[in-house]
């Protein structure tokens, strides 16, 4: 209930904002049509809707993250509506200023949800074209995620012989269109979070340290305000005996594969630790694990002290932009999907960190009043501030491991990842599979697992069918 009224609150303030967007559009479309107008106004508008759109993209990514299955292509059409109209508008602005009048053609209207009279060719000088083309589209019928093919996802590209405001236009669609610089991780020392990245062979996975801010740690432990919040969670679980074995469940599960530990009896948690409290979230849609157990790093142990996430680097944002994955995804005959099992869980955390990744579970939830018992993660949680970051941190340096023997596979999965979800696709029913097989070795060569594999080609599907079956066996 209360992440339905999140998502409607998150949805009604975009809202809001794109009706200001709305506003600033057509009073820049009036200026540009008066060439007496105020060539300074034209500059502020720029700057406001720059503002307004980044605001707009983090509601967006919020508002994805949370959203139901069925709502998330109707989520980015509307994205890129939005990314759509405001680009066009200040193509028109940039050109008018650079060249020191403003443009008289007849301007585009914009009405909140529609877009009317969109030119579909502009001249600029010293023989610049801005011209638009529609990208390739899979038939993904068979994805959930792609219901509306009818959409034409529209790419940019300018040529011109001398042109600074064609570079400056360059530059505002590749931060403001269809996505941001990738960036490459490269050297593990660039990185606050590879800087202390090491492989455990053993258990064949990645392990790292926590990226603490200097000389911060949380004052209070929050060992009993996780007790209070836990007797709450017990007695609301008790109504539905269900739920509370799949809560159980779910701790064990974690605990029989090797996601978090039991803390010793002899720790008195002298030498500093820290506790998350944690929830439930029941998702129906979900085609495998229903309930999901949410851990709280955000909240804090009392007014003094602040959270786990106040005392951890947010890090650098490396996952891609939405818009430019789709985009990529839509450039292949054939579309792939899959993602990547538990890929938070597979990240393990060094030993000297998980003292600080503690929670509170019973020890036997049939008695009466069950026996607290303490746990600490050995792998990464989700409930960090840092943790989408250090997935995309590791991802990458683990690609890059891979680049000089796979060049065009590694490219491929950079390109393809949004989180924890790959979105590429191939040119034919063999390249598909080549992918399927290529992918799979490299992921699973860092510690991560694809699942999940869906595509729009019949001899794919079969192909995944068979092989799963074979692996059953």
């Amino acid at each position: 209930m209360a992440e339905a009224q999140s998502i409607e609150r998150k949805r009604a303030i975009r809202k809001a904002n794109r009706g200001v967007i709305t506003k600033y559009i057509n009073e820049a479309n009036d200026l540009l049509h008066d060439e007496d107008s105020d060539r300074d106004r034209l500059i502020t508008i720029q700057g406001l809707l720059r503002e307004k759109l980044d605001y707009i993209k983090r509601l967006d990514s919020e508002i994805l993250e949370i959203c139901e299955i069925k709502d998330i292509d109707k989520e980015i059409i509307e994205s890129e509506e939005i990314n759509t109209r405001v680009l066009e508008v200040n193509k028109k602005i940039l050109k008018a200023t650079s060249e020191g009048h403003l443009v008289t053609n007849q301007p585009a209207i914009f009405v909140e949800g529609e877009h009317i009279n969109e030119p579909q060719q502009s001249e600029l000088q010293n023989e610049s074209v801005v011209s638009n083309n529609s990208a390739p589209q899979a038939s993904t019928d068979q994805i959930q995620h792609n219901q509306r093919n009818e959409l034409a996802s529209q790419s940019s590209y300018v040529q011109n012989k001398d042109g600074e405001l064609i570079e400056t236009l360059r530059t505002f669609w590749d931060t403001e269109s269809i996505g941001i610089t990738n960036h490459d991780i490269g050297n593990p020392e660039e990185s606050k979070f590879l800087r202390e990245v090491s492989f455990d062979e053993q258990e064949g996975r990645y392990q790292v340290r926590l990226p603490w801010k200097t000389e911060a740690l949380p004052q209070s432990n929050g060992y009993s305000t996780c007790v209070r919040r836990l007797r709450q969670l017990h007695s609301h679980l008790k109504k539905d005996k269900h739920l509370l074995n799949d809560y159980d469940s779910v701790i064990k599960q974690q605990l029989e594969s090797s996601i978090i530990e039991a803390v010793p009896e002899e720790d008195d948690d002298s030498d500093g630790s820290y506790y998350l409290p944690h929830h439930g979230v029941l998702r129906e849609d979900k085609e495998t694990t229903k309930l999901r157990v949410v851990f709280d790093g955000s909240a804090k142990p009392n007014e003094e002290s602040p959270s786990i996430n106040e005392c951890l680097e947010k890090g650098p944002n490396l996952v891609p932009n939405l818009f430019d994955t789709v985009i990529k995804f839509r450039s292949h005959p054939i579309g792939i999907v899959a993602d990547i099992e538990k890929a938070f869980h597979q990240i393990q955390i060094s030993p000297e960190d998980r003292r600080m990744l503690r929670f509170l579970w019973f020890d036997n939830i049939t008695e009466p009043v069950p026996k607290i018992r303490r746990f600490q993660f050995c792998r990464l949680v989700f409930g960090l501030t840092p943790s989408p970051a250090v997935l995309a941190s590791i991802i990458q340096h683990h690609l890059s491991r891979h680049k000089e023997r796979e060049p065009e596979m590694v490219s491929l999965l950079n390109d393809s990842f949004y989180v924890d979800d790959f979105a590429g696709g191939a040119k034919t029913d063999d390249d598909a599979v080549e992918v399927y097989e290529k992918a799979q070795a490299i992921m699973k060569d860092g510690g991560f697992t694809l699942r999940k594999w869906m595509s729009n080609s019949k001899k794919f599907r079969e192909m995944v069918e068979k092989n799963e079956e074979h692996q059953s066996y």
